[in-house]
């Protein structure tokens, strides 16, 4: 039964690292997509003097530069947004990497305790230094269940920042975007009479819209699969094969 029990337990910690994997592989992503997002709402070429140096006597490039100005002023919250992600998704890769060590730390325990209760079976060695070594290895391993719940909370709290702040720069970005998006597709922005200024600055409007729209999409499924990743589950059942451990080797230690 204990040796049923200490498997159970290190096939849970395999079954948590490959979890653990896919987060970082979603992590890598959040945060490529996230300097993405940061370079569409930046773009070098829409600036406020671009856009000053416009001729506003021209009614149709007031227009434009009414939206284009609408855009910068929510270009910097957006940013914001977009220095905040980063900073979470940072945190959230130091969260997996310490929960990796963890759990490392944990299956090397359970080797060896799984070792220590092949040698009670077979005879092989004094049983009651293998049980107090099992015991102390089980209070090590219930330890590191403890930091590894504490890693958990810490996660699912970054995983909601990093989806609070996905969903805010879509809320900043909508109105704006939704307002270029009309330029763009107006007449007006492909009138080859327009001024080659602002023909370049409604080409540039035209690519923020897209890959700012784009980005922001790949950016909510993305926390959206981070968020379906249950890795509160394996402490829960680490628990129950610990317990069931215990209750082993006490039947064991008073059979001897």
């Amino acid at each position: 039964q204990m040796l049923r029990a200490v498997t159970a337990f290190s096939a849970e910690l395999d079954e948590w690292m490959t979890q653990l994997d896919e987060l970082a592989r979603l992590g890598v992503q959040l945060r490529q997509a996230g300097e993405r997002l940061s370079q569409a709402v930046d773009s070098p070429a829409l600036t406020t003097q671009t856009v000053s140096a416009l001729d506003q006597d021209d009614p149709r490039v007031s227009q434009l530069s009414q939206l284009l100005n609408l855009w910068l002023e929510m270009q910097g919250i957006a940013g914001t947004q977009a220095t905040r992600l980063h900073d979470v998704l940072a945190q959230m890769e130091s969260v997996i990497g310490r929960t990796r060590f963890r759990i490392a730390l944990a299956r090397l325990h359970a080797t060896a305790t799984a070792s220590f209760i092949v040698e009670i079976i077979d005879g092989a060695a004094d049983d009651d230094l293998s049980q107090g070594a099992i015991t102390d290895l089980l209070d090590a391993l219930e330890d590191g269940v403890t930091d590894l719940e504490v890693q958990v909370r810490e996660h699912q709290r970054l995983t909601e920042d990093t989806t609070t702040a996905i969903a805010q720069a879509q809320r900043i970005l909508t109105i704006p975007r939704q307002l270029l998006m009309l330029w763009t597709a107006s007449p007006q922005a492909s009138d080859p009479d327009l001024p080659e200024a602002a023909q370049e600055l409604s080409r540039t409007a035209e690519h923020t819209v897209s890959t700012s729209g784009s980005t922001l999409e790949d950016l909510g499924q993305l926390a959206a699969r981070c968020r379906e990743v249950d890795i509160d589950e394996p402490t829960r059942e680490l628990r129950e094969h610990l317990m069931a451990l215990r209750e082993a080797l006490g039947s064991t230690a008073h059979t001897d």
